[in-house]
């Protein structure tokens, strides 16, 4: 379920296999002022939604192939193009809409290497740019400043969206964050990272470190990293404020009471989404 824009939010679910058309099917519903009515397409379940002037679009696909749709409320999703990428890219979790730099949709992932780092293996992050007037695919390594590829030891999971994007006149930059708290900031016209950050959270001692786990929101200027204890930690859950431009803190909330249980996964309640209020302004 994605936000289109402030009257209208779109539903995805995955619908029963077409014998007919020989493929999978989305079901797609629009929630309007005046609510259309489910469609149903012959489609791949989308990895990526996006939302462009020249309408919304999707992408599914997963390995080397990848397919563009154009979604619409009175016809659902259909196939503009499919194309392969060279390597096999696995998408991250994308947070809502995913974010565009000029005519491109940006997906963030990883790429298959072939380094057994520690023997967990290890990825390299990569873009993958689906560019809506050309439809052109390209595919790029993510490269630290000095231009080496960008890997992660082992298995590790981001999250990322449009609501985590700054764009200024010269830049248009991602923030890609892995559930450990570890912060990457890109710049998706050259796939380049321009900053990196920890994780803020000390761990309590007495525990193994990773004891925990981050989320992370964005809206308007501010990213809101949640960081959550596990169950059994002596840690208080916190909500890191940070300004989107620069990746500075601007605040600290300490998480008390029932919210300090809930997000600590104490009551056996663990939450899986988070929003914030776009009203909300850090000096």
């Amino acid at each position: 379920m994605v936000a289109i824009d402030d009257h209208t939010v779109m539903a995805m679910y995955q619908s029963a296999y077409s014998q007919a058309q020989q493929s999978g099917t989305v079901q797609t519903q629009w929630f309007t002022p005046q609510p259309q009515q489910p469609v149903t397409s012959p489609a791949e379940t989308p990895v990526a939604v996006a939302h462009r002037a020249s309408g919304v679009y999707a992408v599914g696909g997963a390995g080397n192939d990848y397919t563009l749709y154009s979604v619409s409320e009175s016809k659902g999703m259909r196939k503009l193009v499919t194309k392969s990428v060279d390597s096999r890219f696995t998408p991250a979790f994308a947070s809502g809409l995913v974010p565009c730099a000029d005519d491109g949709i940006t997906l963030f992932g990883d790429m298959d290497d072939e380094a057994k780092g520690n023997g967990y293996g290890s990825q390299t992050l990569a873009l993958l740019t689906r560019n809506v007037k050309t439809q052109e695919l390209t595919q790029n390594t993510v490269t630290t400043a000095s231009g080496e590829a960008q890997r992660y030891v082992g298995e590790e999971s981001f999250v990322y969206g449009e609501q985590l994007t700054w764009r200024s006149e010269d830049t248009h930059e991602m923030i890609a964050m892995s559930m450990g708290g570890d912060v990457e900031i890109i710049d998706m016209r050259t796939a380049r990272i321009t900053d990196s950050a920890e994780p803020p959270q000390t761990f309590d001692v007495t525990f193994d470190v990773g004891k925990g786990q981050y989320g992370i929101v964005g809206a308007g200027d501010f990213a809101y990293m949640v960081f959550m204890p596990e169950g059994g930690s002596n840690d208080d859950a916190k909500i890191y404020v940070h300004r989107k431009s620069d990746w500075e803190l601007v605040h600290t909330i300490a998480a008390q009471g029932a919210l300090n249980d809930l997000l600590g996964n104490r009551k056996e309640l663990y939450p899986t989404v988070f929003a914030a209020n776009p009203n909300m302004q850090w000096n």
